[in-house]
């Protein structure tokens, strides 16, 4: 078996580099070297934890999709298939339209709650909640990654996140150097990446005869 690994390289590489590149997107210390602000890079991190939360919370419901969508693909049942593809996408948006809301309503008292200090509290609500907007688009985003690697594709959702990453980094600048924008130039720049990756990730999947 051990010797038999090269079977399962190709598609796992793609998957770990995908993994790495979106750990790295969201690491972004530039933004307080460039404004000089390190409110704007603390925000980021804690974003990024909120964001890797709300997935890791739904991640079981992405892995039993792929289960799904990976037998449908096998048996070669199309009709299945189709059905299991458009009910994951329904899933995928409800879910991210419920996290948004509670998300954006409940930013300000779960900062509170928190302990957030009162300098940065407006701030850090304003940048949660334009975060929490973005949401929808991440849990499509990881959906529709599941499906397409249970199908056996696993270098496009790696295309996909690079492109967008490099987008998310191309209008942190524009918009936190170019516009002096504060917090929320880093927090749209975010959600603008992420609604790209999932659309771009959808389209994939909509032209695709096997799904």
């Amino acid at each position: 078996c051990t010797a038999q690994w090269y079977l399962f390289a190709p598609a796992a590489n793609p998957c770990g580099f995908s993994r790495l590149f979106e750990a790295s997107t969201h690491f972004k210390p530039f933004e307080a070297v460039v404004t000089h602000d390190m409110h704007l890079c603390g925000f980021s991190i804690f974003g990024h934890y909120l964001d890797a939360f709300c997935e890791a919370a739904l991640f079981g419901l992405a892995v039993g999709a792929g289960v799904v969508i990976a037998q449908r693909y096998g048996a070669r049942d199309e009709r299945a298939l189709s059905r299991a593809v458009h009910t994951v996408f329904l899933v995928g948006l409800c879910a991210g339209a419920i996290v948004a809301v509670a998300g954006f309503f409940l930013a300000d008292p779960l900062l509170s709650l928190m302990g957030t200090k009162a300098d940065l509290h407006a701030l850090a609500v304003l940048y949660m909640k334009i975060i929490f907007l973005g949401m929808p688009a991440s849990i499509l985003y990881n959906f529709g990654s599941a499906v397409l690697r249970s199908v056996g594709d696993s270098k496009t959702p790696l295309i996909i996140l690079s492109s967008t990453g490099l987008l998310n980094v191309g209008l942190n600048l524009v918009f936190v150097i170019g516009f002096h924008m504060s917090v929320e130039g880093v927090a749209i720049a975010t959600i603008i990446s992420q609604y790209a990756s999932a659309v771009a990730v959808w389209v994939v999947l909509a032209l695709r005869r096997d799904a």
